[in-house]
């Protein structure tokens, strides 16, 4: 599941299940369930915004 795209995610819960999984998520939440991916929308929006400011400026 996480080998088929170049950048996934997976909630602080996955690490219990890492054993078991041929590829690992790029990044692991702090946050479990919800709050995880709560944690995660946040930095894709601070991504997107450092990105369009960096655009701007140039």
């Amino acid at each position: 599941m996480f080998s088929f795209f170049s950048n996934t995610v997976g909630v602080s819960t996955v690490v219990d299940y890492l054993d078991e999984m041929p590829t690992s998520p790029r990044w692991i939440t702090r946050g479990p369930g919800g709050a995880g991916f709560i944690e995660a929308a946040h930095a894709v929006i601070a991504a997107r915004s450092s990105s369009s400011d960096r655009r701007i400026q140039e």
